[in-house]
């Protein structure tokens, strides 16, 4: 008995270390995946006193309207740690694995007051090492989950410890609406609070099933509730202001568009058994959910049939909390908690979250604290042995999980290692073996895996652009701009696609719809080194020369690298379109820009091709790419700095910016979404 007492007596120890020695393998991780460019290539988050940078500006530093995501005080947070630790990746962890410690002392509060202290123990356990916690705690960005958690548990502890009845203080009311305002800066999830204040109320028996009963209940809590639609109308405000009049993301499921569709609900229900394993069985782990580890579905499956009865199911439970608080607490907290990021009102931009199931997990933890409590009241004595030993395997095993999972997020090429191991039937996966396939130069490899890719997911606009990309370097130009148009299609305001498009319709001659859009990609403030050789050879495709020999002029002008290059471009430009002096002028001054020998020997030929008269036939030809004599030392230009390459050791000059994917990031999904 000294035993069960001492172990009652530090059970908030006993969760906290739990809570820190089972993250401790994740204090060696780095930057990986989207803390990449959110922390460690986030400017504002570099610099701390650049308040309104992070007060005032989307989560994401780029679309951030379109994905529609408002968190200042994560980025404020971030900026403090990196301040700290002069950006060192462990000082975040850290971090992180405090701030989980800190969640699951408050789980442990919060079911101690709603249900008793050794069962509060034992959920509180399960939640300290949960492996569906390690996304949100072994990858920094998962902090904005458990700051958010930490806002709302704090808040629940707060409502649920005040003295019998239904009254709520000033103080507490002051506690309310603070903690609420953590919680949403942090992440807007926490917009459920005022729902699951209300359910700990009927879970607690506060309110009376009775017309006076309802009556004295909202006389009680209409200003504590009033407080904090107030807090969320100011919150929504600013956000509205940031967003530039959006609420939600515009596009927050760009490479998913069946989450934002008519699909949509159906594949929100289809997630449902898949949260069920993993709260309960969380053996079987990934960083992504997309097309492959579970198919995209468009009508009533199977799957989606059981989605929908679990559904329904969990809100019959949650409807009996008043009378069994047991069995409708877990399920109305599930309920309330997973909405925001189920994509059953608005899209979320992925299927399944790991980390979105941070809070939502103390379900579990409410279901195994008032298992146990009636276990041991009503179980018989070989029950009452057996299931300590039972639950103690069952903790220690997902922590051994949790323990081994964290590594693996200690890069992004980790990650993306841990994904193709565990999940080699995601397109996504072998999207990304196609493009280190193709990096390596095993082309035909490359070809059969973005083929598999594409018939896994053919709706995934930067794998249609990647894999469009692969086809017009390929010279397979048709196939190439049905997938970028395809592209387009789905995601117009990606400037890669529409750089890329814009190259696909030069190299089949739609001069046109080529300017129309460069002009595109200029508006989204594409670079002229990129644009401008895109405009000249469309001006020369049109018979233009001059203002072709114009569009060189600005792309050299704005060159920072390798000026040469597009000097020399300039100069042929000058010369087809008839200034043959100019042109002459304009390589010998290129030539004096670089004191590389290829490079100078290639100038003088240019020269030597001027003086000759090798470009004064060019200017007839109207109908198609220009086609330039064997006299020209140039070639193509989509294609010159591989030449360049393989006729001199160092190989400096950049390739034309359009020849290559554009707009590529890590073929493990971004995690661009307007609730995760």
């Amino acid at each position: 008995m000294s035993i069960i007492a001492g172990i009652r007596r530090m059970a908030p120890v006993i969760v906290v270390c739990a809570a820190v020695v089972v993250y401790l393998s994740a204090l060696g991780n780095g930057f990986a995946f989207d803390d990449v460019p959110i922390i460690q290539q986030n400017g504002r988050v570099h610099n701390l006193f650049s308040w309104r940078d992070i007060w005032l500006k989307p989560y994401w530093p780029f679309f951030g309207k379109e994905f529609g995501l408002y968190r200042p005080l994560i980025i404020f947070l971030y900026a403090v740690q990196w301040a700290i630790g002069g950006g060192a990746a462990w000082v975040f962890h850290a971090v992180s694995i405090a701030l989980h410690a800190v969640a699951s002392l408050l789980a442990f509060l919060l079911l101690h007051r709603l249900i008793g202290r050794m069962p509060a123990l034992v959920g509180a356990l399960v939640f300290a090492v949960h492996p569906v916690h390690t996304e949100a705690v072994a990858n920094i960005v998962g902090q904005a989950e458990i700051v958010a958690a930490i806002g709302v548990f704090g808040a629940a502890l707060v409502h649920v410890s005040r003295p019998p009845g239904v009254r709520v203080s000033w103080a507490r009311r002051g506690a309310l609406v603070l903690l609420f305002a953590l919680a949403l800066t942090a992440k807007e999830s926490a917009v459920v609070l005022p729902a699951l204040l209300v359910g700990l109320d009927f879970a607690q028996r506060r309110i009376r099933l009775s017309v006076r009963g309802w009556t004295d209940y909202v006389d009680a809590m209409l200003l504590p509730l009033f407080l904090l639609a107030a807090t969320l109308a100011l919150y929504l405000i600013v956000r509205f202001e940031v967003m530039s009049g959006a609420l939600i993301g515009v596009n927050a499921a760009p490479a998913l568009p069946y989450l934002r569709e008519e699909f949509r609900v159906l594949n929100a229900l289809r997630a449902f058994p898949e949260y069920l394993r993993l709260l309960f069985f969380p053996y079987d782990l990934a960083v992504d959910y997309a097309p492959g580890v579970i198919l995209a579905v468009e009508n009533a499956t199977p799957m989606v049939v059981v989605g929908a009865l679990l559904l329904l199911g969990l809100a019959v439970l949650a409807l009996l909390t008043p009378w069994l608080p047991a069995a409708g607490l877990p399920a109305a907290w599930f309920l309330i908690t997973i909405v925001p990021v189920s994509n059953l009102f608005f899209p979320i931009g992925v299927l399944i979250a790991e980390r979105t199931l941070y809070a939502p997990s103390l379900a579990v933890s409410l279901a195994v604290a008032y298992a146990w409590l009636y276990g041991v009241a009503h179980a018989s004595q070989p029950v009452r042995r057996l299931a300590p030993a039972l639950l103690a395997v069952a903790i220690a095993l997902m922590a051994v999980r949790t323990w081994v999972r964290n590594p693996e997020w200690a890069t992004t090429d980790r990650v993306a290692a841990a994904f193709s191991r565990d999940h080699p039937e995601s397109y996504r996966v072998q999207w990304l073996q196609a493009s280190q396939a193709w990096e390596r130069g095993q082309l035909d490899e490359a070809e059969r895996r973005f083929r598999l890719a594409h018939r896994l997911f053919a709706r995934d606009p930067q794998l249609l652009l990647e894999y469009g990309s692969f086809q017009l370097n390929r010279g397979r130009v048709p196939e190439a701009v049905a997938l970028l148009e395809d592209a387009y299609e789905l995601r117009s305001f990606a400037p890669g696609t529409v750089m890329q498009l814009a190259h696909a319709y030069i190299r089949t001659s739609r001069w046109h719809d080529a300017l129309g859009k460069i002009l595109e990609a200029e508006t989204f403030g594409a670079h002229p080194t990129e644009t401008m050789p895109l405009r000249a050879h469309a001006y020369a495709g049109l018979g233009q020369h001059e203002r072709a020999a114009g569009a060189w002029r600005v792309a050299h002008a704005n060159a920072a690298l390798n000026s040469w290059i597009l000097a020399a471009f300039h100069a042929r430009a000058l010369a087809t379109a008839g200034y043959r002096e100019h042109a002459l002028t304009a390589a010998l001054q290129a030539r004096g820009t670089t004191t590389e020998p290829v490079a100078q020997q290639l100038l003088e030929r240019l020269a030597s091709a001027i003086r000759d008269g090798c470009y004064d036939a060019v200017r007839e030809a109207t109908s198609s790419l220009p086609s330039y004599p064997r006299c020209d030392p140039l070639g193509d230009y989509f294609t010159f700095g591989g030449q360049l390459s393989r006729d001199r050791t160092a190989t400096s000059a950049a390739a034309p910016p359009a020849a290559q994917p554009t707009d590529t990031t890590s073929r493990v999904p971004a995690r661009t979404d307007s609730m995760r």
